[in-house]
């Protein structure tokens, strides 16, 4: 069974009586009043879905049916308007005038699909150009040599510390997902060059969006793989103006009895569980509501010594993140989004050695943001997006090192003990605006300013970032970004000492030139 939502891309309108077609069958089908649409019977097998509609550009959708007989899957389109200089052409390929050279798209099937990545999003990120892996064991991304704490995280409107169980301080990366794949729509990744519309960020910016619930029926599916198990529930809220979905994992490692696990010295256990719901309050406003909980902690012990001598190290990670998001269609010619959001992020390291503490750290990070945003079309071809947001960052990080024991030079001075709690309060401050046009049939350009404050540093910055597209023919066209981009101490540096407070927000310019090639078909080369 395929089901969707197709909308005008300029202003995120349901489009009724949208054609929705699977290549090479029969099936067929067309939205109805809210750009909904169902196809029964859809075979199993890797599919093409062309949608299209009088005035707009023909966009086709690579699906793959999989799964017990009527098992539900989900294919969106937004369609472009067509202007009088477009050429009509059924391209598989879309592109839109804000997109940056670096930007990549890929939808949560794809990430499925490809191997060695066990339906991680940041492995799947992994293989794409301009990113480098640290290792087997750890999906941290290196964004052009960028370091792991330079990457921007969002969950739908909402930002995270990271998308990975069994994280390092100050990094989004871990060692294994927080989010299965089942449950992403698509998500966009930009390696550099990223409009103005992100900030605070060096390196990349990775933005999940989830899908909707089914708001026809019922039903779920579970999961089982070596570390865990997962359950997925969806269906209609109240009725079919409404839906909610529900997905949870659980490793194994926590219900065997620890007598059965004598022998095993490392012992991780994790779990999670994500919630959305959405409801079309009118049809042109609807609300979305996201929760997220995420536990890990890892207990590493030496099995060589007596059980009173061993040293042991304890590592936990906690999440919990919750965001509302309210969606107001501007007539037919923009959209506005208002989102508060709230995020708690914990991490603990402690280490013991003969029966005493020798060093722990403890942070805690916790943020609350309201947004506005506001995309809108001011002339036919210029499209204008605006926003401001501000957070509430309140941090508190503990310290400790017992010294006395570590010999560290041939003199034999030796640590003396170490204990510090410290934490701060500090506003985010930031706004932006971006412009898209075209300057000549075959220049696009886009312009954007953004605007960041950090009070506890008492710094401000400004972040120009420009764009431009040309197209040599229908096939052939190159890509230019340019772009000054910040970013703030994390609070762990800012907490460490009281002289820290003079820091400086990191800065790097980002020049990314791309071209790419169409050559018919399927094949597409950049």
């Amino acid at each position: 069974m395929l089901v969707g939502t197709v909308t005008d891309r300029g202003n995120r309108a349901p489009l009724p009586g949208c054609r929705v077609v699977v290549l090479e069958t029969a099936l067929a089908a067309s939205t109805d009043a809210d750009g909904r649409y169902r196809l029964e019977n859809v075979p199993r097998g890797a599919w093409q879905v062309l949608f299209e509609k009088d005035g707009y550009m023909p966009q086709v959708r690579r699906v793959r049916a999989e799964g017990p007989a009527g098992a539900e899957v989900r294919a969106d389109a937004d369609l472009e308007p067509l202007t009088k200089e477009v050429t009509v052409v059924a391209d598989a390929f879309t592109r839109t005038e804000t997109d940056a050279s670096s930007r990549r798209e890929l939808s949560g099937q794809q990430v499925r699909e490809i191997p060695g990545t066990f339906e991680d999003i940041t492995r799947a990120i992994q293989v794409l150009p301009g990113v480098a892996a640290t290792g087997d064991f750890k999906n941290d991304l290196i964004v052009r040599g960028g370091s792991p704490a330079e990457n921007m995280f969002m969950i739908d409107m909402v930002q995270v510390p990271g998308l990975s169980h069994f994280g390092s301080q100050n990094s989004g990366g871990g060692a294994m997902g927080l989010l299965g794949a089942s449950v992403v729509q698509d998500l966009e990744f930009f390696s550099g060059g990223f409009p103005a519309y992100y900030g605070d960020k060096l390196s990349s910016v990775t933005r999940v969006r989830l899908k909707e619930g089914d708001r026809k029926r019922l039903h779920g599916q579970a999961a089982f793989s070596l570390l865990g198990a997962g359950l997925n529930a969806e269906g209609p809220l109240f009725s079919e103006r409404g839906s909610w979905l529900v997905s949870g994992r659980k490793d194994y490692f926590s219900v065997i009895p620890r007598d059965w696990t004598i022998d095993l010295t490392v012992v991780p256990d994790f779990e999670d569980v994500l919630a959305k719901a959405a409801y079309d309050i009118t049809s042109a406003v609807q609300v979305s509501i996201l929760g997220l909980y995420a536990r890990d902690s890892l207990h590493i012990e030496e099995a060589d010594d007596p059980p009173d001598r061993r040293m042991k190290i304890d590592i936990g990670d906690g999440l919990d993140v919750a965001g509302a998001t309210v969606k107001a269609l501007l007539g037919r010619g923009g959209v506005a989004y208002f989102t508060l959001s709230r995020t708690d992020n914990r991490y603990t390291y402690r280490l013991v050695s003969g029966g005493l503490e020798r060093y722990t750290i403890r942070s805690d990070d916790d943020e609350t943001t309201g947004r506005v945003d506001v995309e809108y079309f001011v002339l036919p071809k210029l499209q204008v997006l605006g926003g401001a947001s501000y957070k509430r960052l309140e941090a508190r990080h503990r310290m400790y090192y017992r010294g006395g024991y570590l010999v560290i030079d041939r003199m034999g001075f030796r640590y003396t003990r170490v204990d510090t709690d410290r934490s701060l309060s500090s506003g985010k401050t930031a706004a932006y605006l971006q412009a898209s046009f075209p300057v000549t049939a075959r220049l696009k350009a886009t312009a954007g300013l953004r605007y960041d404050d950090m009070t506890y540093i008492r710094r401000r910055t400004m972040s120009p970032r420009f764009g431009l597209a040309y197209a040599f023919g229908p096939a052939t066209s190159v890509h230019a970004s340019y772009g000054i981009h910040y970013q703030s101490p994390e609070t762990f540096w800012l907490a460490s000492h009281p002289a820290n407070a003079a820091l400086l927000p990191v800065k790097s310019e980002h020049f990314v030139l791309g071209g790419e090639h169409d050559f018919g078909g399927a094949l597409r080369v950049r």
